[in-house]
């Protein structure tokens, strides 16, 4: 009798499964890890000191209108625990949206040689899961990833942002950008990108990828989303939320008295949509152009450290009484609505 090619590759994984699921020495690994972690971080901790200082200087004075986009880098130092375990065959998420592991694939973070691997397409949205242990020194690196189709002209890349730093702790896949119509086949190449040679770690844990597919939930069968609670910010406190239910809202709109300084905002999204849907800002209805691209974010990822938010400077040095602030969000994706989710935009100001 014939065997699918995609039922021989599902009997492989299978069967190769208690080899990849062998106990992996952590605690030791670790130990080892932080030791040498330890001295890097100590010869790069005025670099990094240097540069976060003159960040938050520039960031103070600039006048309202003008935008920055910055990472929260209080818990940088954090080690993070490395996931472990093999990609799941099927991971349901919270809103009943399944995802399908179509391949494997690894790579050495710190070689120049790229690893690709070739994957059957259905025509649903292709999506891309990273796990990299080794905490903080992972992130001195990050991977480069394309997908090749025959008959396309150029690689296509990740979605919305291009990259997937800072998302190999979430265990959660990235999209890639939607693949031509009627493509049958895709090869996807992952490859280390560069990292400065002063701070780059000599030795890393290997980069493993798994590869899926993802089907949304049909008609009536998505899961209702939950309202969303603001995170709270350091030294921060809120002065307007507006909320909305995606897609049938696409635009948070707020305005808020512009006496304080250093405003800042977040928009706020279900962790299914976190980090997958993008928008475009203007700020008293003028757009600010790329690269400023705003992302929504899960609030139950702000007390694990990765709080992005938007910073605007001194409203009050333009005479201006109000301020607006328009976040336009969009998806290449056409499968994302059907996934709704809960929307919030949150304006916090310096409580000085």
């Amino acid at each position: 009798m014939p065997i699918n090619q995609r039922d021989l590759r599902e009997l492989l994984d299978e069967r190769s499964r208690p080899a990849s699921e062998r106990p992996v020495p952590w605690p030791e690994l670790r130990a080892r890890l932080r030791g040498s972690r330890r001295r890097r971080l100590t010869a790069a901790a005025l670099t990094a000191t240097a540069g976060a200082a003159a960040v938050a200087v520039a960031v103070t004075v600039l006048p309202a209108g003008n935008v920055v986009t910055a990472p929260d880098r209080s818990n940088d130092t954090r080690v993070l625990a490395a996931p472990s375990g093999p990609f799941q065959p099927q991971i349901v998420e919270s809103d009943g949206t399944v995802y399908r592991r179509l391949a494997t694939a690894m790579l050495d973070p710190l070689s120049k040689k790229p690893t690709s691997v070739d994957v059957e397409l259905s025509g649903k949205p292709l999506a891309v899961l990273w796990d990299c242990p080794g905490g903080l020194a992972a992130q001195y690196n990050f991977p480069l990833v394309t997908a090749e189709v025959p008959g396309a002209s150029v690689p296509i890349g990740l979605s919305p942002n291009g990259t997937l730093t800072g998302t190999c702790q979430d265990g959660r896949p990235i999209d890639m950008q939607p693949l031509p119509a009627g493509a049958r086949r895709a090869t996807l190449t992952f490859a280390a990108g560069a990292a400065d040679p002063a701070t780059r770690p000599r030795k890393l844990p290997v980069w493993r990828f798994g590869v899926y597919e993802w089907t949304p939930p049909g008609p009536g069968e998505a899961v209702p989303p939950s309202p969303l609670t603001p995170a709270p910010i350091e030294g921060r406190t809120v002065v307007g939320t507006t909320r909305g239910t995606w897609p049938a809202t696409q635009e948070l709109k707020i305005t808020v008295p512009a006496k304080g300084r250093n405003f800042t905002f977040i928009t706020y999204c279900g962790k299914h949509l976190a980090r997958r849907i993008a928008g475009d800002l203007r700020i008293n209805g003028r757009l600010i152009n790329a690269p400023v691209t705003v992302t929504c974010f899960d609030p139950s990822l702000q007390a694990r450290g990765h709080r992005i938010f938007t910073m605007l400077g001194d409203a009050d040095s333009r005479g201006r009484k109000t301020i607006t602030i328009s976040v336009r969000l969009r998806t290449h994706i056409s499968h994302y609505r059907q996934r709704p989710g809960a929307l919030s935009l949150v304006v916090y100001k310096d409580r000085g």
